[in-house]
């Protein structure tokens, strides 16, 4: 969504499986490209960094509720990272990522003033003038995937390094790179955290390739059952309703019959032999009781010990 003139403005479609598809891609490609996953570089998703105090009323208003697809940055306190002016930890972000699928790139930067809201273009047109921002990732694959296109933009001083710079078609061999102390915001010549790669980059293509190939098989089988619908509606046209039939039995009367008898029978078997199994555990029951009370009744009367016997004899009687 984008913010003009009071009014917000749906610019893409995240519900699209598509996009979301594509921007957990690169989500995953940039972190596991840092050499140190989330520990130095941290992902902020899609926040918008609100109006900003040292930035002039034009800025701010195409920038402060505008929401990228993903946004990275530094994470907070990292030594040697340099926070721009007016700026805090979570809205300090270096790299931008816009993902296209409802929304392609529009007219030329140049023509912004023709452009209509929320096109690729204009989106990285005004990130530029986002204060700590090095980086634009803008990526083009439209709904029906027979387009695939990116354009990686460095911002050097509020502007583009390479001015009007166009966006080219990803092939196997498009690799994106970044350099890895202004991904951190680390001055040049800064020390770089242990084991953070320089540059970052990786395969844009291996990222994006498979995305596209599950959604074409996802077209193609949506495609044939539409076709088997509409088929199915043509073969009944003009004929009259089909009767429900009855399902078929599985097996006939009589051999269902002795089916039910069988199991009539594996069932009271059950049953006796649960019964017998409870008796059991009862007589152990009993047969422990009877040993410990064989101890218990022994009585020491004037140094003589005397045992019921009678009664040790009766209780055993009523177990056997």
């Amino acid at each position: 969504m984008a913010w003009w003139d009071d009014r917000v403005f749906i610019v893409e479609l995240p519900v699209s499986p598509l996009h979301e598809d594509l921007v957990g891609g690169i989500r995953r490609a940039i972190t596991d490209a840092t050499g140190t996953g989330r520990t130095h570089l941290a992902r902020h998703g899609a926040p918008n960094i609100g109006n900003r105090a040292t930035l002039p009323d034009d800025i701010n208003a195409r920038i402060a509720f505008l929401l990228p697809d993903e946004s990275f940055g530094p994470v907070e306190d990292l030594p040697g990272a340099v926070l721009p002016p007016g700026f805090s930890w979570p809205i300090f972000h270096t790299l931008k990522v816009e993902i296209g699928v409802s929304q392609g790139w529009g007219p030329p930067i140049q023509q912004q003033g023709q452009a209509g809201h929320g096109t690729l273009n204009e989106k990285a047109d005004a990130w530029r003038q986002c204060p700590g921002v090095d980086y634009v990732l803008s990526i083009h694959v439209s709904q029906g995937v027979e387009v695939r296109e990116y354009r990686l933009d460095s911002i050097v001083g509020g502007q583009f390094a390479v001015p009007n710079m166009p966006h080219a078609d990803i092939d196997n061999n498009t690799v994106v790179r970044f350099d890895a102390r202004r991904l951190l915001g680390i001055p040049p010549g800064g020390n770089l955290p242990v084991g953070f790669n320089d540059p970052v980059q990786f395969n844009l293509f291996d990222v994006v390739d498979p995305i596209i190939q599950r959604r074409r098989r996802a077209i193609r089988l949506e495609r044939a059952i539409r076709a088997q619908v509409v088929a199915a509606a043509a073969a009944d046209d003009g004929q009259p309703p089909r009767r429900r039939q009855r399902p078929k039995p599985l097996m006939s009367a009589s051999r269902h019959e002795q089916f039910q008898e069988s199991q009539n029978e594996l069932d009271a078997q059950a049953q006796v032999e649960q019964i017998q199994q409870r008796a059991g555990d009862e007589i152990h029951r009993h047969r422990a009781v009877i040993e410990e009370t064989s101890t218990a009744l022994r009585l020491d009367v004037s140094g003589a010990t005397r045992t019921p016997t009678l009664l040790l004899y009766y209780f055993q009687r009523r177990i056997n």
